[in-house]
């Protein structure tokens, strides 16, 4: 050994800490003493509750430090182990849409072209999450007639005839 040289490295288990890194437009949803569920690489669930969020951004990934503490007391989780962290925010009014669906104004906005009144409507919108069988929007009134065929080829007061879908065959 060299002097100076690490000789040793001491790790504490319980509770064990588990790190993820969250975006910027979600850090602020986010406080220490919430609870949260993590999924670990072997499949097994853990709850524990976030005890720290950096005020700081990562310089590299633009996204803030989130810290959860979790028991293991029996210490079987080890540490280095590969976690999917999960934070339960608030319930919100969301469409589940297509991805195709989605477009851009002349402005550049994202959003989707609605029936409306027999005319197309341009309405922005705001990806809330992914799924298998699409995107989550929020932005959308509580009901609307998304145009997901064609809504490249229309324009706001665009008259338009709807022809309806299954509302599920879009998103299988």
């Amino acid at each position: 050994m060299q002097p100076g040289a690490v000789c040793a490295t001491l790790i504490a288990l319980d509770p064990i800490l588990l790190v993820g890194y969250a975006a910027e437009r979600d850090v602020d949803k986010l406080a220490v003493g919430d609870p949260a569920t993590a999924r670990l690489a072997n499949g097994r669930a853990v709850e524990g509750a976030i005890r720290f969020v950096s005020r700081a951004a990562d310089e590299a990934t633009r996204t803030f430090r989130v810290e959860v503490a979790a028991a293991n007391p029996a210490l079987d989780i080890r540490d280095g182990m590969t976690a999917e962290i999960m934070v339960a925010l608030s319930a919100a009014p969301a469409h589940l849409v297509p991805q195709s669906a989605l477009t851009l104004d002349d402005a550049g906005r994202l959003g989707v072209r609605l029936a409306d009144g027999g005319a197309a409507r341009f309405v922005p919108v705001t990806i809330m999450g992914e799924a298998a069988g699409g995107v989550w929007l929020d932005g959308l009134p509580p009901r609307a007639t998304i145009i997901v065929v064609g809504q490249e080829f229309v324009s706001d007061g665009h008259p338009l005839t709807v022809t309806l879908t299954d509302k599920n065959a879009a998103l299988r």
